[in-house]
């Protein structure tokens, strides 16, 4: 188990910030960046300070977070990278300028994807996004020092996080934390109502049993943040997205049938889930029905491969 140095230790206080019932003991300041690709970076008040997690695709949209948390007028204890998508690792050394004394986590995994640039997303957003994303050099030189594992605890105070390690979702890593005393769940891209999943990466089966497991896992789940999206009642979000995902399985069932998906076959799956998902927001600076199409492309590759 994991247990932060003595300077955490204080007692996490927290009140509320939204609406919902299930939101009415904790303090969580969200800054979403703008549409479309918006992402969100999470601030947590603890007595010890704020929890950060994800800091923004590109230095311009993290210097705007950081303004934002700056006003909260709390030092900034922790920061954790949740997944090893550009979009939440990008301004992370705009953050460490600016809160030099916190502590940074991710997963072994997360850092080695960050370390090695092995799914090309960092070369891919240097080249779009110039100046205002790192380079990969400028990445290692951010890595975070402290190594989150599955089953870990971050202690704060009389409140901890179960560390939540999720590998083959939407990426080679995602790590949730969890806080059963206020029954919510950092859930990053694994659980999130109203968004395009991103499925290059995806283990889709395996996705789809985690999003299942989630009610049985944590039973006193109440709420759930996504990476994109806002706060949503547990049972509501887990149900939108096993549905989303399910949606490609069952059309990705019937189209290889026969050992292939043709160009005809993906479009007409695009049309059924773009119509029956229209307001899906977009992610991944790819345009909805694009990305539904790629999705579709890659899974059927992976299935291909994996016979």
């Amino acid at each position: 188990m994991l247990h932060l140095p003595s300077k955490f230790s204080a007692a996490l206080v927290i009140t509320a910030s939204f609406a919902s019932p299930a939101l009415a003991d904790l303090q969580v300041h969200t800054y979403s960046s703008p549409d479309p690709d918006s992402v969100n970076t999470y601030a947590i008040e603890t007595s010890d300070g704020l929890v950060v997690v994800s800091t923004q695709r590109t230095f311009s949209e993290a210097a705007n977070a950081v303004t934002r948390i700056e006003r909260i007028g709390l030092p900034v204890a922790a920061i954790v990278i949740p997944v090893p998508h550009t979009d939440h690792f990008g301004g992370l050394s705009v953050f460490r300028d600016a809160f030099p004394e916190a502590e940074v986590f991710a997963s072994t995994a997360t850092i080695r994807s960050l370390r090695t640039d092995g799914e090309g997303y960092i070369a891919s957003r240097k080249a779009a996004l110039g100046d205002d994303f790192p380079s990969q050099e400028q990445v290692i030189e951010t890595l975070p020092e402290n190594v989150l594992e599955n089953g870990d605890t971050l202690e704060f105070g009389d409140v901890s996080f179960e560390v939540i390690e999720v590998p083959n979702a939407n990426a080679p890593s995602n790590t949730m934390l969890y806080s059963e005393e206020e029954s919510t769940l950092f859930a990053v891209e694994v659980v999130e109502d109203g968004v395009t999943a991103f499925l290059r990466d995806a283990d889709l089966d395996a996705w789809i049993a985690t999003v299942e497991s989630l009610s049985e896992r944590l039973p006193g789940l109440e709420t759930i943040y996504g990476a994109h999206n806002a706060p949503a009642p547990a049972a509501y979000a887990i149900a939108q997205q096993r549905e989303h995902l399910e949606a490609y399985r069952s059309a990705l069932d019937a189209a290889l049938s026969d050992g292939v998906m043709t160009d005809i076959e993906r479009d007409q799956a695009v049309a059924d889930l773009m119509a029956h998902f229209p307001d899906h927001a977009q992610v991944a600076r790819i345009e909805q029905s694009e990305l539904v199409s790629l999705n579709f492309q890659w899974q059927a590759e992976r299935r291909l491969v994996s016979e």
